[in-house]
């Protein structure tokens, strides 16, 4: 029988201090402006895709409303 959790989750996965050092090699690497200009571009990317496919859908259902107001079959 296993004694405590704390022997299962003893492993390299939950090592704080490795994930402490990757978040502050994360946060330095954002402090340099090539890094924050590629990563603008990402996210903006990102975000107008995600835009993108909320106006389809929007127009999808304009278009859907239309037909159902004009009486076209479905």
């Amino acid at each position: 029988m296993i004694s405590s959790y704390k022997d299962i989750l003893d492993f390299k996965v939950f090592d704080c201090t490795a994930k402490e050092e990757k978040v502050n090699q994360f946060l330095a690497l954002l402090q340099d402006p090539d890094i924050k200009s590629v990563l603008n571009l990402y996210l903006e990317n990102f975000l107008a895709t995600s835009d993108l496919r909320i106006l389809k859908r929007l127009g999808g259902i304009e278009a859907e409303i239309e037909k159902r107001k004009t009486g076209e079959k479905l």
